[in-house]
């Protein structure tokens, strides 16, 4: 826990993609439009293990409350660490993919 109550955990998804870490939604989404958030939300196809296919299956209600709930609280936190390629090995902590 972090002195400003916001949690910090960069524990990465390590598999035969690599290493990935969940992005920073607070960083993230003020950069778009509501709208913007929807189409990118529909578009995008991140690497795991994000289930990108859950967010393109939602409704665009719920796509619309995820954006405004994020944005409601405001930019804090950090970047999410970057990505990390298959044949380096990640210095933060990784939970392993079979």
């Amino acid at each position: 826990l972090l002195a400003n109550g916001s949690l910090k955990v960069e524990i990465g998804w390590r598999g035969p993609w690599g290493t990935t870490y969940a992005a920073n939604l607070r960083l993230l989404l003020p950069a778009f439009t509501e709208d913007q958030w929807l189409a990118r939300a529909r578009a995008m196809r991140p690497r795991p293990p994000m289930p990108w296919f859950n967010l393109r299956a939602m409704s665009d209600a719920d796509l619309r409350s995820i954006y405004r709930l994020v944005i409601s609280l405001g930019v804090a936190g950090a970047a999410a660490p970057a990505y990390v390629p298959p044949d380096a090995e990640p210095s933060k902590p990784f939970v392993r993919f079979p």
